[in-house]
């Protein structure tokens, strides 16, 4: 909340409000995105990082991105995106920079097609099939 709607709202209006902003996140997986955002906070402190800025998240996601798949990022992005929406009212759908950074990481990223995984389910079946076979005969 920025500084004129505290002003302007007596504090039980604005407990009510940050209550239902609460709720705002899905509540299936409201804890991800919160210890996502935990996350976050805590890099920006060890960082020395005084705000959020473009900057601050490029570097982040920068570090972020060594070992993970490029749909981890975006799925990391759009908690990111929903909770610093609500808790800090900056909207970093606006970083372009950071899109563009996020664009680039899924440039050598080959996504594994659900039909690869249904062969090599149909494989394993297969395979449990013939050994049953083969032990009860």
């Amino acid at each position: 909340m920025d500084m004129l709607e505290m002003s302007c709202s007596p504090p039980e209006m604005r407990d009510a409000a940050e209550q239902l902003t609460e709720e705002l996140l899905p509540q299936k997986s409201k804890s991800v995105y919160l210890k996502s955002y935990e996350t976050f906070k805590h890099w920006c402190v060890s960082k020395g990082a005084g705000g959020i800025s473009e900057n601050v998240l490029l570097a982040y996601f920068n570090e972020y991105a060594n070992d993970k798949k490029a749909s981890t990022l975006w799925a990391h992005y759009s908690m990111l995106k929903a909770t610093i929406k609500l808790k800090e009212n900056i909207d970093i759908s606006k970083f372009f920079k950071l899109i563009g950074y996020l664009k680039r990481q899924n440039k050598n990223y080959i996504p594994r097609k659900s039909s690869d995984i249904h062969i090599a389910f149909l494989l394993v079946h297969d395979y449990f099939q013939i050994s049953i076979f083969s032990f009860v005969s």
